[in-house]
């Protein structure tokens, strides 16, 4: 058959619709890469934390989600040929959620029978299974849950290509994924592009995340004798496949702990990765020299491990992840010079290896893998085809699906101000939604004014519309306490605290409000006054008492403040339905147990087979460690923690700071 593509909506077993934070993510997160420590020689030439942040800003936490099951229905392209089909999830990310070999049966991948978020990522929401694209920031892409551009191209030969792309706010760039199925292609080719159209220098990041099925006698080949080994908490160079007596890490499931692994390729071998299962069957991803790092990740095998596992899915099994990436770590980005384009081209396809080599030495499975992955570049040269393809990648397509707005505002402001734009052959659509306030502001210097009882709508980050708001505040938005309020984000966003202080106030005489509270309670947090923080987000809350999520950061602050009176006053004062967030009810027995009521604390955290935090954090044990601070208090004595609620899979002891 030719090449078909397909647009449908399609129904998942899942959770209901994100519902996103009300207040901006500039208090920052636990994200595990910022804390790392490295024991790296002196020639590694690793960007240790080069580009790494703070948190998510300017986009919000996606954070309101539950654990209950239903029917949703989401927008798909499916794009196949007689041996291949591919099916990618428009609404999430464009994530390529199975890839099935016709001739076999057999997906090669792990898709997971549900989409249930949990708290993996910069935004908060993230879901297990198919192959995630992560793009401009260190971690997950903030589009994860998100629906980006989808259209249609068309090859010199007549074949259909489908053309997925957006225009990511934190870096300015954009990126661009042509997916090529030929009428006789026995893999799927990728051609990648991001583009930086500005004239600075930025922090470049690409790493394709690929799920694959955890099997108990499966087999990981990649061309590479060592490593960077990270635990989430150190980062060290291990020789491979063997790092210690006891592991093999091409027998993945000899690993016990969560763990990382970064291997790096022989220069004169194929820039390849494979996974097999018992039988010798798998996928093989191969790429041009642009992705020069492969990566393993595996929960490992220990009770911790089992409940992750477990959380994540429903009865899909167990999963790990095979990754490939521009820099030879995570742990920071590359300088991508101004101007400038950079594009590869990776294929995910099928791969046989005899049975009878399954169980051989790591050297002759690797051997016989390698020359798999020379005869398939033999046959269709990856790094002849990114110069061939050059041209077709600037070609228009035919816009199918539109994703957000701001790819179509950063082209207006590149217009206006006479900058280069080397995305121009993309179709961003028109100015709409929380972007056409900032176009009115470039345009006539005034900005809008919102009710302050409504949250707010989209945030600030983009120095030319910063230096627009400033100028209005001069002039025509002198009384505006929202265009004071986003220029007080934006300052706190670059770090100029004193300035981002003076914004809050400024806009807090102006009106005071939820959202202006929240930002002098977060200032506050770096001066260390403690105590007006808590004033501040206490009178906040007062005024957003029905939000969830603004209670939720208000129970974080007043965390961090110590100040846990409050929390129980606060918790006390909620509707039957806000107590029932998990989240809320752990803030509150924390606070119970630091004011020494330990037994009301224990009956909530054991009741209903314990508390089970819907947004449970990777790289914290928090309900664990309060668990056995609260048995020692009444008991005497630790308590053996129930699996389903210890999420501890590393190898060391977690500091959760309860």
């Amino acid at each position: 058959m030719k090449t078909k593509l397909t647009w449908k909506q399609m129904v998942f077993r899942g959770v209901r619709p994100l519902g996103e934070s009300s207040v901006p993510a500039i208090l920052g997160g636990h994200i595990l890469q910022n804390t790392l420590e490295f024991d790296l020689d002196e020639y590694e030439e690793i960007f240790e934390g080069y580009g790494t942040l703070k948190g998510s800003y300017p986009y919000r936490q996606q954070d309101d989600y539950d654990r209950e099951l239903i029917d949703v229905e989401y927008s798909v392209a499916i794009l196949e040929n007689d041996y291949l089909c591919a099916t990618f999830i428009i609404d999430l990310g464009g994530r390529l959620w199975s890839l099935i070999d016709k001739i076999s049966g057999k997906n090669l991948l792990y898709t997971n029978d549900v989409i249930r978020f949990s708290n993996l990522s910069s935004r908060n929401s993230w879901f297990s299974g198919g192959v995630e694209w992560n793009v401009g920031i260190v971690g997950h892409t903030p589009f994860t849950c998100e629906r980006i551009f989808a259209s249609r191209a068309t090859l010199d030969d007549g074949t259909t290509v489908l053309r997925l792309y957006e225009h990511e706010r934190i870096r300015a760039i954009e990126y661009q994924m042509d997916f090529i199925l030929r009428e006789d292609d026995r893999a799927l080719t990728c051609r990648m592009k991001m583009v930086n159209s500005s004239s600075q220098v930025i922090p470049g990041y690409w790493w394709s995340n690929i799920a694959v099925p955890e099997y108990a006698k499966g087999r990981l080949v990649v061309p590479a004798t060592s490593a960077y080994f990270c635990d989430m908490i150190h980062v060290q160079k291990v020789p491979c496949p063997r790092v210690s007596r006891d592991c093999d890490v091409s027998h993945y499931k000899q690993i016990v702990h969560q763990s990382d692994f970064f291997f790096t390729l022989e220069k004169k071998k194929p820039r390849y990765i494979v996974h097999l299962d018992e039988n010798g069957k798998g996928l093989l991803h191969l790429s041009s020299d642009r992705l020069q790092a492969r990566k393993l990740f595996t929960w490992g095998d220990n009770p911790g491990a089992d409940s992750w596992q477990t959380f994540l899915t429903e009865s899909a099994g167990r999963y790990i992840e095979i990754q490939a990436g521009i820099a030879k770590t995570q742990y920071g980005c590359l300088p991508m010079p101004p101007n400038t384009s950079w594009d590869w081209i990776e294929q995910y396809g099928p791969i046989t290896v005899p049975k009878e080599l399954m169980g051989c030495r790591y050297e002759e499975l690797e051997l016989y893998t390698c020359k798999v992955a020379e005869k398939q570049l033999q046959e269709n040269d990856l790094e002849e085809m990114h110069i061939q393809t050059r041209l077709f990648s600037k070609m228009q397509s035919t816009l199918m699906v539109e994703g957000s707005c701001y790819g179509a505002l950063n082209r207006y402001i590149k217009e206006k101000s006479g900058e280069k734009d080397l995305s121009s052959h993309l179709d961003f659509g028109k100015i709409t939604g929380p972007a056409i306030q900032w176009k009115h502001l470039i345009d006539h210097g005034v900005f809008d004014i919102p009710d302050p009882s409504i949250k707010p709508e989209d945030y600030l980050c983009s120095k030319t519309l910063y230096e627009h708001l400033v100028r209005s505040i001069e002039d025509k938005n002198k009384g505006n306490w929202y265009a004071y309020y986003q220029i007080g984000l934006y300052d706190f966003w670059k770090c100029d605290y004193q300035s981002a202080k003076s914004m809050f106030q400024h806009s807090n005489v102006l009106s005071s409000n939820a959202w202006n509270l929240h930002g002098l309670a977060v200032v506050s947090l770096v001066d260390s006054a403690v105590k007006d923080s808590a004033v501040y987000i206490k009178k906040g809350l007062a005024l957003a008492s029905s939000d969830i999520s603004y209670t939720k950061e208000t129970f974080r602050i007043l965390q961090i403040c110590e100040h846990y009176e409050d929390i129980i006053e606060a918790y006390e004062a909620l509707d039957l339905e806000a107590r029932s967030n998990k989240r809320l009810t752990y803030g509150y027995c924390l606070a119970l147990y630091k004011t020494g009521m330990n037994q009301k604390a224990w009956d909530l955290i054991t009741s209903d087979g314990g508390l089970v935090l819907e947004d449970t954090r990777e790289g914290q044990n928090i309900v664990a460690d309060l668990y056995r601070l609260v048995s020692k208090a009444l008991f005497g004595r630790d308590r053996e923690v129930p699996a389903n609620i210890d999420f501890n899979a590393l190898g060391v002891k977690l500091i959760s700071n309860p």
